[in-house]
């Protein structure tokens, strides 16, 4: 029994640092600068088709390179490597752009880069002080929008992406608030769940998570049954 109980423990022990693994490792770097590329190409050339102006795709580049260096300078330092900048801004932009597709037809754009401010600051908050993640959130978007309208030498542009990103600040912001008092009120805070998976994905620090599961976390004694099946020349069976 003691044998079986080992076998199980290694396998379950492996098992479960392989899909940790997979839940924390980031896409490999071709594929986080092929997922950039398609931040602004994708929009650009359907705002180019629907204006037949190619400075747009100057344009969307542009914002994405400058929202990009800006999150690097504003985010750099730990736990937050390069790589995860990188991967930070490609989900973020991601999230936002079938927003900025469909708004592309009613001749605005950008929108991506402008709207991610709210979703920057959730991120922020679980790895910053709350004076630094609001820099980190609203910074990023405001360069990146500043630089992809004077491409086009659009302010009026750059007005209406400044009050998106603030208006995205405001309503992710709002939505914290509200998560953080219902989760006081019910006894449970997905905000705090969400922010110590985040510390876990982005610093590898697992004390808010452990802190988390210890709080909800009830002793109990439990017998548990395995039966281990032995094969020829093949590995053994556990079933518990």
């Amino acid at each position: 029994m003691n044998s079986a109980m080992s076998h199980f423990g290694r396998d379950v022990s492996s098992l479960t640092e392989y899909y940790y693994r997979k839940l924390m490792n980031l896409p490999t770097n071709i594929i986080l600068a092929i997922l950039l590329i398609i931040d602004a190409l994708f929009p650009a050339l359907i705002r180019v088709y629907l204006s037949s102006n190619m400075l747009y795709i100057a344009s969307y580049f542009s914002g994405v390179i400058a929202y990009l260096f800006v999150a690097y300078i504003t985010w750099l330092g730990k736990p937050m490597s390069l790589r995860r900048v990188v991967g930070l801004v490609d989900f973020a932009l991601l999230l936002f752009l079938p927003l900025d597709i469909a708004l592309i037809t009613i001749n605005y754009y950008c929108i991506a880069i402008a709207a991610s401010s709210g979703f920057l600051l959730f991120i922020a908050l679980s790895i910053l002080t709350p004076t630094r993640a609001v820099a980190a959130a609203i910074t990023p978007p405001i360069i990146g929008s500043l630089a992809s309208t004077l491409i086009l030498g659009d302010i009026r542009s750059f007005a209406i992406l400044t009050e998106v990103s603030l208006l995205s600040l405001l309503i992710y912001m709002v939505y914290i608030i509200l998560t953080a008092h219902m989760g006081k009120t019910h006894g449970f805070n997905p905000f705090k769940l969400a922010r110590g998976f985040l510390n876990v994905w982005l610093g590898g620090s697992p004390h808010v998570m452990d802190h988390i599961f210890e709080s909800k976390s009830i002793e109990r004694y439990v017998d548990v049954f395995i039966m281990r099946i032995d094969r020829e020349d093949k590995k053994s069976i556990l079933l518990i």
